[in-house]
């Protein structure tokens, strides 16, 4: 830990990312498309149905 900590030392050196999600129903399934870019990497990420189907 720091011995000092402020707002200011919060915002130096901040990243930044942003996103785009797609949800459809297809044939009655869930159908999702996810993807993100920053400037480290991008990526996708695809899903058919729900992750918690019970």
């Amino acid at each position: 830990m720091a011995p000092r900590y402020t707002v200011d030392d919060l915002h130096t050196k901040m990243q930044w990312d942003v996103g785009l999600g797609i949800r459809a129903m297809a044939k009655g399934m869930t159908v999702r498309i996810d993807t993100a870019v920053s400037n480290e990497n991008w990526g996708v990420q695809m899903m058919i149905g729900y992750p918690f189907q019970f």
